[in-house]
């Protein structure tokens, strides 16, 4: 796993000025969303954070300064590396609920046909939804 900088899609917290660690791990992007999936109908979207935690903190930059807590978010890059999804490790139970439901086919179809250079993926508060930006 490598540990990638990243800023979050929306830029609202690096213009709120709030410290965002930030892990990266290579998966392919449907197993790990069906993953989540299983995890939340077998266990609790609690069991689900704990999992993305875990994760987090086996890819995470270890020159997070001491004594700071930032935020975390977890960037899993698809085996196409232009396609990312970007999860808080705290993330809502509404949020994790509408990761369940995500069909990224049409997605990466766009990628495959050249349609778009990349693609990234992130919760959107305001609407309650997975947004694409790419």
């Amino acid at each position: 796993m490598a540990v990638e900088p990243v800023q979050e899609p929306n830029g609202t917290a690096n213009a709120l000025g709030e410290v965002i660690a930030t892990a990266a791990v290579t998966a392919a992007l449907v197993p790990f969303v069906q993953a989540v999936a299983k995890k939340a109908g077998e266990d609790s979207y609690d069991a689900v954070r704990g999992w993305l935690r875990g994760l987090f903190h086996k890819a995470k930059d270890k020159r997070t300064p001491p004594g700071e807590n930032p935020r975390e978010l977890l960037v899993v890059s698809d085996l196409d590396p232009s396609v990312k999804l970007f999860v808080p490790t705290d993330a809502s139970d509404q949020a994790i609920d509408a990761l369940t439901h995500l069909d990224l086919s049409n997605e990466l179809e766009r990628r495959k046909r050249g349609e778009v250079a990349k693609i990234r993926i992130y919760f959107d508060k305001r609407t309650g939804t997975w947004r694409t930006d790419g």
